[in-house]
């Protein structure tokens, strides 16, 4: 009966949605609040779930044909529960989601999470007209400025690339980013999430993904302040040169140290240190399982690190940034897996802002 009652609650809610065309939850409150229980601990996961969407048969404009798999609104709920069950586990509080349709799934991800978990939602939509994807986030502890996103754009090929091949020189920009920041127990975090283009092996989206990365390089510089810190996280859809993944993957392109240079000045211009690197265990050094041959059994070249969590080099060698890792709570087969990606969960114990040291 109550799993019933569940379900209707929560279509009830995804009507509702629909009828008050509720399309962006950007703003933050006029009184943030920190609803972590211990504000000396602070999680954040980046997920992509794989296409967190609503579809509905009727109306098959809800879940655009390119690649969304759901007929049926039931199948989409379905997901949506699974979703959210993976995130009770991962229980972190700060959540960065990748491929997501919009604030409505997210209203539907919360009532199968349940309050008690004490997460709000917030996205900025994007410009990809082509999957309807977007990147958002629930959190614990609310956003001290309106969720922001860029839409520069940059020309390709960048000086620095090293990608191969011709190409004709066009620009390019992100179609899936965000920006916000947070006061978390006195320290100010700018917040970034990005989903790039995907494809790491490809040479011609190699010099479209560095043109992304150098976007993103240019944003950060322009909106981070001396004395705060800065996470970026999301699905860069390429490897990085200084995570040795399951498979020993080796990038094309550029992205990932464009991505963790940004700064000339701040941090005494040192890059930015990838979380991945702080899993012990190589064999664990995987985020994203893609079957190529799609025959549904999971061969180690499959297995790969294309999601990337960033932080400055304060957070990492003054101490707050204790471990990361990736959460394999499912086995990647076509009978268990909920997505094709894997969270990475990070963990920080931040000592009060005012009490730590200025090293930028």
């Amino acid at each position: 009966f109550w799993p019933a009652m569940k379900e209707i609650v929560v279509i009830f809610m995804f009507m509702l949605c629909v009828i008050t065309q509720a399309s962006t939850c950007s703003s933050a409150p006029s009184d943030p609040q920190d609803r972590r229980t211990d504000k000396n601990v602070l999680t954040v996961a980046t997920y992509n779930p794989e296409w967190l969407f609503l579809a509905n048969s009727e109306d098959p404009s809800t879940c655009p044909e390119v690649g969304c798999p759901y007929a049926t609104l039931s199948e989409a709920l379905a997901h949506v529960e699974e979703i959210a069950q993976e995130i009770q586990k991962l229980n972190a509080d700060i959540v960065n989601l990748i491929e997501i349709e919009g604030c409505d799934v997210l209203d539907v991800l919360l009532q199968y999470i349940g309050e008690e978990y004490g997460y709000s939602r917030y996205l900025i939509p994007g410009t990809d007209t082509f999957t309807g994807q977007n990147v958002g986030l629930i959190t614990r502890i609310d956003p001290i400025i309106d969720l922001q996103r860029t839409d520069s754009r940059i020309t390709y090929p960048i000086a620095n690339t090293t990608c191969k091949g011709e190409i004709i020189s066009e620009d390019y920009g992100v179609s899936k980013n965000y920006y916000t920041k947070f006061n978390v127990s006195g320290t100010v975090i700018n917040f970034f999430s990005v989903h790039f283009l995907s494809q790491p092996d490809n040479e011609e989206r190699c010099f479209k993904r560095e043109a992304q990365a150098s976007v993103m390089a240019d944003y950060m510089k322009e909106n981070v302040k001396f004395g705060e810190n800065v996470i970026i996280l999301g699905d860069m859809n390429d490897f990085d040169t200084t995570l040795v993944d399951i498979n020993d993957d080796v990038p094309i392109s550029n992205v990932m140290y464009i991505l963790s240079h940004p700064f000339p000045f701040l941090f005494k211009g040192e890059p930015l240190y990838n979380v991945g690197r702080s899993v012990p265990l190589q064999d664990q050094r995987f985020s994203c399982w893609y079957d190529r041959n799609e025959d549904c059994l999971v061969t180690v070249n499959e297995l790969s690190v294309i999601d990337h969590t960033l932080i400055d080099p304060v957070l990492f060698s003054s101490g707050d940034f204790t471990h990361s890792r990736y959460v394999h709570n499912y086995a990647p087969t076509c009978a268990t897996a909920i997505s094709d990606h894997y969270p990475i969960l990070s963990h920080f114990e931040l000592k009060n802002g005012n009490d730590k040291p200025q090293t930028q």
